[in-house]
């Protein structure tokens, strides 16, 4: 299915032109915080956008990088919000022991496997309401075979899906889950803004679930312990 841009609600140019903006000034302060631990790296190219096709995949897979360093290692620029909830204090003190937020990792796979590189920097923000950054964290990752298996595997199930005719794919026996990061959130009942470079938009209808509970190989008669609401979503990709 794909969603035609009319039928988007928008604002006017300027507050959207502003809202991009704020984005971009969020996103180069972070990478001047990367910048500041001195460890004798700096910028070469910015927004690099590159594309490859897969083997059985109708269309190709594309992705953009934030920077790539002096080194040929990618830096990606991430932020996660830190506030009063349990679950806000426990998620950042989580990334600073050590844990990589998966749809973070997931992606920094994807973009070294696309561009061919074999480092990348992630370095994660934590920031206030105001977009102030009150502490960081740098992972730094290599490729991960597997995770690139599976991304590619999952394109091409993908491709099957959105192919009418000529290619079939079975249903799946269990649920897919997807993780999405809580910056795909659209709040407040706001408009959605549809970035001009797009010329194809899919929606799907997903089961939601709000996780609210911190946790890791939780049994499941436990499950029930660690969400508080079940919802529809409009899933835009």
């Amino acid at each position: 299915m794909t969603a035609k841009k009319k039928l988007i609600k928008t604002k006017d140019a300027t507050k959207t032109a502003k809202t991009l903006n704020r984005g971009k000034t969020l996103e180069e302060t972070v990478k001047d915080d990367f910048l500041k631990q001195d460890i004798g790296l700096s910028v070469v190219e910015s927004q690099t956008i590159k594309e490859k096709i897969i083997k059985g995949c109708k269309f190709p897979f594309r992705a953009t990088i934030d920077y790539i360093l002096s080194n040929n290692s990618i830096l990606e620029c991430k932020t996660k919000e830190i506030n009063d909830t349990t679950i806000s204090i426990e998620r950042w003190k989580s990334i600073k022991e050590g844990a990589i937020p998966f749809d973070n990792y997931i992606q920094c796979q994807a973009q070294m496997w696309l561009h061919e590189k074999e480092t990348c920097n992630i370095h994660i923000a934590g920031v206030n309401k105001e977009h102030q950054i009150l502490d960081s964290k740098t992972f730094v990752i290599g490729i991960d075979t597997k995770i690139i298996r599976a991304i590619t595997a999952s394109l091409v199930w993908f491709s099957a899906e959105f192919e009418k005719g000529s290619m079939k794919s079975e249903l799946p026996t269990e649920p897919i889950f997807f993780m999405k990061p809580d910056t795909a959130l659209v709040k407040g009942n706001s408009d959605v803004y549809l970035p001009d470079f797009s010329e194809e938009i899919h929606f799907e209808c997903e089961l939601v679930v709000k996780i609210d509970k911190a946790g890791k190989f939780i049994q499941k008669e436990f499950a029930k312990n660690y969400y508080s609401e079940i919802s529809l979503g409009l899933v835009l990709s």
